[in-house]
């Protein structure tokens, strides 16, 4: 017979679930790797294109990187941010979440959003590039994070040495910038390759359909950011939102730091009594846990919500999972959920949140309709 498991005496409900969870977590990690998930990866089965939207513009106003040392950890980067659109007292919001007590990239992001948006064409260009740099800042976290993991492959290939090239400029402009040695003609030129090869590169992996290897997650913030501004300059972002980003309509969520940011964007929508159907756009893809109160409440016909998301990648991340006050009434129901897969289920392979065979945290475009979808030219770059 297995034994109970150690502490489950715990009677709250926050209590007992981070002990489930953190024994779930336990059977998830292999060779100190967290590299499968105790529940089945999942992705939405109808995503709109304006909800694709949302998700491309949560991934882009992230922070890859800490503003210091002591702020570089997982935990102290504003790496998961969710957004949604909301319509209050007859005034239409975008909700802003992260998981930290307060969103940073939003803050730095958005404001340049709405100046871009409200900017006559003539004068779009040098937003862009302030844009175009922040993104190239992620794009650097991104490698600095990732550069001990042999990642980095396909180095044989006219497409690896594509994303090499890219890689090693990326990591020169940033230095540089970081040691103030770049006078600005070098800076517009380093600007100027990072964004002519990042488009190259990113527009033959998605014609190869490759927009799920690992070499694609460098591209992501500088691809995101494309997918947004073309959104805004053709309008196909929606008028409502374009609308919102031009007054600046945003509130940003604040809560505790363990409160995943979808997490907080549903708090807040059962604490105002919102109702009707809700699409949250990620940055990430949920954990089981995220995913499994989203299914709650949308079985729960008295509370009028109907909540999506584009998936989950089914993994958990322990104890460091905190319930909202206002979604403590699941709790019992997701106690159940998760301790029916103690003492042990035998975990799925693999929960890469940037690699899960048919879900990946690009931004589930088809190359179909991405085609054209850069922007249009290098002059803004170069200007």
């Amino acid at each position: 017979m297995e034994e109970p498991m150690e502490g489950i005496e715990e009677t709250s409900i926050s209590g007992k679930l981070k002990k489930i969870l953190k024994e779930i977590l336990r059977m998830e990690i292999s060779n100190g790797r967290h590299t499968k998930a105790v529940f089945k990866p999942k992705r939405s089965d109808i995503i709109r294109k304006k909800e694709k939207y949302l998700d491309s513009l949560a991934r882009l106003i992230t922070k890859e990187e800490g503003e210091s040392e002591e702020e570089e950890s997982k935990e102290a980067r504003d790496i998961c941010v969710a957004v949604c659109q909301v319509e209050v007292d007859g005034k239409k919001k975008l909700l802003i979440a992260n998981n930290l007590e307060e969103p940073k990239g939003p803050k730095e992001f958005l404001p340049l959003l709405q100046k871009f948006a409200n900017a006559e064409v003539e004068n779009q260009s040098k937003v862009f590039t302030r844009l175009f740099e922040l993104s190239v800042n992620n794009s650097f976290a991104i490698i600095q994070r990732t550069s001990g993991e042999n990642r980095w492959k396909n180095t044989g290939s006219i497409k690896g040495k594509k994303i090499n090239e890219l890689k090693k400029e990326i990591i020169s402009y940033s230095r540089r910038v970081k040691n103030k040695s770049l006078i600005d003609k070098q800076k517009k030129e380093s600007l100027e390759k990072i964004f002519k090869w990042s488009l190259d590169s990113s527009e033959e992996m998605k014609r190869e359909n490759i927009s799920d290897s690992s070499n694609w997650e460098l591209l992501v913030p500088i691809d995101d950011l494309n997918i947004i501004i073309n959104a805004i300059k053709d309008r196909s972002l929606g008028q409502e939102l374009i609308e919102i980003i031009k007054i600046g309509d945003f509130k940003y969520i604040m809560g505790k730091k363990d409160e995943h940011a979808e997490m907080k964007i549903v708090n807040w929508l059962l604490e105002k009594g919102q109702k009707g159907k809700y699409y949250i756009g990620i940055s990430k893809l949920t954990c089981s846990p995220c995913w499994a109160v989203i299914e709650n409440i949308n079985k729960d016909e008295s509370k009028g919500l109907l909540l999506n998301a584009r998936g989950t990648h089914g993994a958990t991340y322990g104890e460091n999972w905190e319930i909202p006050a206002n979604i403590e009434e699941y709790g019992e129901s997701l106690i159940d959920v998760f301790e029916s897969k103690l003492p042990h289920e035998k975990p799925k392979e693999s929960t890469s949140e940037v690699q899960i065979t048919g879900v990946t945290q690009s931004d589930l475009f088809t190359a179909k309709e991405l085609a054209g979808q850069t922007y249009a030219s290098t002059s803004a770059a170069r200007k």
